[in-house]
């Protein structure tokens, strides 16, 4: 959507994040590692060369340090000045 100095995007996306085990010096360690995917939702809002951008993500799937570890819904904001 675009109205004179103002853009506003609106977003949907699926995010997925993959961490490799732990290791201290040739040992893995247990209980690390894993998997998330997350469903997100977000809006971008531009005036002139300023942005602010919004993402909240939510985890729909996971399987963090083998079961033991959960993730919580992440809120992401950052304010951007383009030159």
């Amino acid at each position: 959507f675009q109205k004179k100095n103002w853009i506003v995007l609106p977003q949907l996306g699926v995010t997925y994040e993959q961490a490799a085990k732990d290791k201290q010096g040739s040992t893995f360690q247990e209980i690390t590692g894993g998997y998330s995917y997350f469903t997100n939702a977000g809006i971008d809002v531009y005036y002139n060369q300023f942005g602010l951008l919004s993402q909240l993500y939510i985890p729909t799937k996971q399987n963090l340090g083998e079961g033991n570890i959960s993730s919580s819904p992440r809120l992401n904001l950052n304010f951007i000045y383009s030159f």
